[in-house]
């Protein structure tokens, strides 16, 4: 298994709630800056959100495990969830110089481990 093999092996899951899809779906189409990351299937795909959700929730109880979590990251916010994933990675691998005042302490609203974290609501 390739946790026993000394590799470190993060399972990021970046959730993006409806209402910001949709805004930023509006932006990608009316934004000639945008539109070039505007396809068809986002539309599409828009319409089977219910269906995709209960899809990941499966996926997540199937595949969530203590030695491979899942680390589920609230990304409404870009910003706030990059730095999240890389204070993340920074303060679990070991390397020189580490100094996990400098990284920061998680933001416990932006991520969390398991799919019980997308149900809470700070």
């Amino acid at each position: 298994m390739i946790s026993n093999e000394g590799i470190h092996f993060f399972k990021f899951w970046l959730n993006i709630g409806r209402q910001t899809q949709l805004e930023r779906f509006h932006d990608r189409r009316y934004s000639p800056l945008k539109s070039w990351k505007f396809s068809p299937i986002d539309v599409a795909g828009i319409t089977k959100w219910d269906d995709y959700t209960k899809v990941r929730d499966t996926m997540f109880e199937r595949t969530h495990k203590e030695f491979a979590p899942w680390i589920i990251v609230r990304a409404n916010d870009k910003r706030r969830a990059r730095l999240a994933i890389m204070r993340r990675i920074l303060s679990s691998l070991p390397y020189e110089g580490r100094d996990l005042e400098i990284i920061g302490k998680e933001d416990k609203k932006i991520i969390g481990e398991g799919p019980s974290f997308l149900g809470k609501q700070d």
